[in-house]
């Protein structure tokens, strides 16, 4: 349990005789009482589930033509009691392998304001021969579960790779 108490008596001294003082400062003026509720059983119980954090991938043309590409990750909801932060790790798939490193990124914003709960992600390719008629996944997957989140095409069409 956590409270403050005011320094000083702070007695308010006002016109009307040498015998009329305000006494100070009452408790109900200065304590204001934190009720938390906590469900356990019926319907409201039910309802008061948490789930993370929605995170979806901005933009539309996703085309890696360099050996390092940015995205554009967006939290769809701002974090709160019922909506918790969640940690993604973002990498590019053929399959079930990566083709670029894997990123973790956390989303953590109780922001109402879209901007401040954006986040660029920087992967770098592996170097490897690369099929630009192959389709690739951007992945995004919950750390803790390794549940897969949302999943984006990716095209990756390089003219020249590093032969050093």
């Amino acid at each position: 349990m956590e409270f403050w108490i005011p320094k000083g008596a702070n007695l308010f001294h006002f016109v009307g005789g040498a015998r009329f003082v305000h006494g100070g400062v009452m408790p109900q003026e200065i304590v204001v009482p934190v009720v938390t509720v906590k469900h356990i059983r019926g319907k409201s119980a039910q309802t008061t589930n948490t789930k993370p954090v929605t995170v979806q991938v901005l933009g539309s043309n996703h085309r890696i033509t360099t050996g390092q590409r940015r995205f554009q990750l967006i939290q769809m909801e701002s974090v709160s009691d019922r909506v918790k932060p969640i940690t993604l790790r973002v990498a590019v798939y053929d399959g079930e392998e990566p083709v670029t490193d894997i990123q973790s990124v956390k989303f953590e914003r109780s922001s109402g304001n879209l901007d401040d709960r954006k986040k660029w992600v920087s992967l770098v390719l592996k170097e490897r021969q690369y099929n630009k008629k192959t389709p690739f996944r951007l992945v995004l997957r919950d750390a803790e579960t390794g549940i897969e989140q949302q999943s984006v095409e990716v095209i990756i069409d390089r003219a020249f790779t590093d032969d050093f």
